[in-house]
């Protein structure tokens, strides 16, 4: 009789031990799961966040080459301006100078 007490303790303490294991594993794998997934929306948002700065580096390289080439074309359209009034400016002089001789 004790001998079977003794079995069935032994017993009943294995499949607690069977059970306790199990749970750990379960438990081991959904920890592994949440924190895949974790890694996985990290790994995710920083690529969001490197193709963002990427694409706002190209942003800004284009608004920077569109400025030079407003800035370019501003300072040609002054230049020819400039030429225009010079050349306004030496007609209107010559047409008073030929009063003037008058």
């Amino acid at each position: 009789m004790l001998k079977t007490t003794a079995d069935t303790l032994i017993s009943n303490a294995q499949q607690e031990e069977m059970k306790i294991i199990e749970n750990a594993k379960n438990e081991e794998s959904r920890m592994l799961g949440e924190m895949e997934a974790h890694l996985r929306q990290r790994v995710d948002e920083h690529e969001i966040v490197r193709l963002a700065q990427e694409k706002a580096e190209e942003i800004i390289s284009e608004a920077e080459s569109q400025a030079a080439g407003l800035r370019q074309n501003a300072y040609e359209y002054t230049e020819d301006l400039l030429v225009k009034v010079k050349g306004n400016l030496h007609e209107l002089l010559h047409t008073v100078d030929k009063i003037s001789m008058k």
